[in-house]
């Protein structure tokens, strides 16, 4: 999918109970291939358990983590706006209270 130029991906990893160092290679390998084209991975991470993991290593500041695929979605949809704004030379500018 990434060499057909997708670049926005959502991974749900709400029902996993393990996250071994196999599993963090693939993401940070997807992850390298996703940014030289703008792209990014995020990561639905609902237990506390898993979500520590990625705090610790700390992959977190790399790969956003959400609670839901709802809130996933709509931060890779909000950053695509913005990318499609940019390259239309718009600037963008959120709106709502600071």
């Amino acid at each position: 999918m990434i060499d057909e130029g997708a670049t926005s991906f959502v991974l749900d990893l709400s029902e996993t109970t393990l996250v071994d160092s196999t599993v963090l290679g693939v993401l940070m390998g997807a992850t390298k291939r996703l940014r030289p084209g703008g792209g990014r991975l995020r990561l639905v991470v609902g237990r506390a358990d898993v979500r520590r993991i990625f705090q610790i290593m700390p992959l977190d500041r790399i790969l956003p983590l959400h609670a839901t695929c709802e809130e996933a979605l709509a931060a890779a949809e909000q950053e695509e706006r913005r990318r499609l704004d940019g390259e239309n030379g718009r600037l963008h500018v959120p709106t709502g209270g600071v």
